[in-house]
């Protein structure tokens, strides 16, 4: 049916979290986070439900955290995400793939070599999420450590800045391929970059690869902090976000909307999706009973260390504390949770016990018409829209929700019936930007 109403926007995202516990579940392949049929599989139902896109959280270093739990974690093995979207690529032929590069892991002209060749292979059906993140990436990695005062957020502008300047290198027409006077390739049509700035002095370029498909493949971006509002409402097509309450919701949801416009952008040209772990069930006890069944199957150790904040030394049991050091990474994490805990009256150890299987994002178990409720309240109340699509039953969890809940939102109006095109820009309604030489 069509509709007036706003479209609700879906990315699947295909890994449960770091520290999940689900391969310890009976039904679960227990090295399902390293089996490219896992990822294939997802996709496939994903994109059978008509989801705009597959999402891959990704850090290319081995887990940091104390031995007794990195010992627990499926997640000490993961593909690297390019490679493995390429392989996804090639078993779907319309949801769009996004996945994770951090800015103090890669030169500017590689990552955009790389996420283009990821948008021609697919049909233009890439999408990066760009994170700053320093970490602990330049030791593990071998990088020089040279940036820890850096404004990693002024890197990561002229970084992006740098990158869509040397997509738009080749015109869409440079290449013409005319076999009776010989020539590939028309020279006047591809233009050298020549950037100098303070992080990246040197650019010349061009890349050695055609326009991207969709001009620039899609920015999706996670940062909740205020210099990562600002960025994300800057830079974005897409936010990634963690609110724990529809409150929370709206409130982010203005912001960034507020500050697109300020910054001269459509704000219907960003797409916030806060992210939103679901279990389904024939009832709303057997869901809860479902929900349950899977967040046993997290020590307490892990659940803790799944928040990503510092709280050795604090009793577990006492009330969630006000006063943590301010996070490295990771503050808006840290606000959310803090601000949930207080607000619910909960200790550590509740707290962790109730956000472990989302990740600590949101966790939504009910019937189907409990899950379109809920959904259909935060779009209407403008607290998102869409969700980034947690399942801790894996693909079983992605194919109850594509059998059950999809048709339901397609009732209400509330979902599409159909992809809209061909790319990732076109499902998620954003326009194909123009090159800067044309």
């Amino acid at each position: 049916m069509t509709s007036s109403l706003k479209q609700l926007k879906i990315a699947a995202f295909l890994m449960p979290g770091f520290t999940s516990q689900s391969w310890r579940h009976a039904r679960l392949r227990a090295d399902y986070p390293f089996s490219l049929d896992y990822y294939i599989e997802s996709a496939q139902v994903a994109e059978r439900g008509l989801f705009d896109t597959v999402f891959i959280a990704d850090s290319p270093v081995f887990p940091e955290a104390p031995d007794a739990v990195v010992a627990r974690m499926a997640t000490v093995s993961l593909f690297e995400p390019l490679s493995l979207l390429s392989a996804v690529a090639a078993h779907t032929r319309a949801i769009g793939l996004i996945y994770t590069a951090s800015v103090s892991d890669y030169p500017p002209a590689l990552l955009a070599r790389q996420v283009a060749s990821l948008d021609h292979i697919s049909g233009g059906r890439a999408g990066w999420n760009l994170v700053t993140s320093y970490g602990p990436s330049s030791r593990q990695l071998g990088l020089p450590d040279n940036r820890k005062d850096d404004n990693s957020y002024a890197r990561a502008s002229e970084f992006i800045e740098v990158v869509r300047g040397l997509w738009d290198g080749f015109e869409d027409d440079a290449l013409v391929r005319d076999r009776e006077t010989g020539v590939f390739a028309d020279l006047s049509r591809i233009h050298p970059l020549a950037h100098s700035g303070p992080y990246y002095p040197d650019v010349r370029g061009p890349l050695r690869i055609a326009r991207p498909i969709q001009g620039h493949p899609v920015i999706a971006q996670a940062g909740a902090s205020e210099d990562g509002r600002a960025f994300a409402a800057q830079t974005a097509d897409v936010v990634f976000c963690n609110c724990l309450s529809i409150e929370s919701g709206r409130a982010f949801h203005s912001e960034i909307k507020q500050r697109a416009a300020a910054a001269g952008r459509d704000p219907e040209a960003i797409k916030i999706m806060p992210g939103c772990s679901i279990v389904w069930g024939e009832t709303d006890e057997a869901a809860e009973s479902r929900l349950d069944e899977i967040s046993k199957l997290f020590p307490v150790e892990v659940a803790v260390e799944n928040l990503m904040l510092d709280l050795h030394g604090y009793d577990i049991d006492a009330p969630f504390p006000t006063d943590l050091p301010a996070a490295s990474f990771s503050v808006g994490h840290q606000r959310e949770i803090t601000r949930y805990a207080t607000q619910n009256g909960l200790t550590i150890r509740q707290t962790a016990q109730r956000l472990a299987v989302g990740n600590k994002h949101r966790v939504l178990a009910g019937s189907t018409t409990t899950i379109a409720d809920d959904l259909e309240h935060w779009i209407r109340q403008g607290a998102c829209d869409g969700i980034t699509l947690m399942a801790p039953f894996g693909v079983e969890g992605f194919n109850d929700f594509v059998t059950h809940v999809v048709p339901e939102l397609q009732r209400r109006g509330l979902y599409r019936e159909a992809y809209e095109g061909r790319t990732l820009r076109e499902h998620l309604g954003l326009a194909r930007p123009r090159n800067r030489y044309t």
